[in-house]
């Protein structure tokens, strides 16, 4: 619905320009009404929207913590195999000959 326009007032008499205005204010009254209802569904969407960010941010977070653990871990397990190796090469090298062979 859209207000009249407004009418030659020479040609109104005065019960139909109250009944017009009063038209006019419920009018605009119920639209007033209907843009804040869709401003306050707007800002429950922005906040329900701003709190899924935050939810993701903080998994990237966490997910980047683990990834640090895992990297640090896969070192250390990295460097143990090698560790093992060297000490298994270095216990068959001299078992069979005596002497400690390094392998490059």
């Amino acid at each position: 619905m859209r207000p009249k326009p407004v009418q030659n007032i020479d040609h109104i008499n005065s019960g139909d320009t109250v009944t017009e205005a009063a038209d006019d204010a419920a009018y605009m009254v119920a639209e007033a009404e209907n843009k804040s209802f869709v401003a306050t569904e707007a800002v429950k969407e922005s906040e329900r929207v701003s709190k899924m960010a935050e939810d993701a941010n903080s998994l990237l977070q966490l997910a980047n913590e683990i990834l640090e653990k895992c990297k640090f871990i896969l070192l250390l397990q990295s460097l143990l195999f090698h560790f093992i190796l060297i000490c298994v090469l270095i216990h068959t090298s001299a078992g069979s000959r005596g002497e400690i062979v390094v392998m490059g």
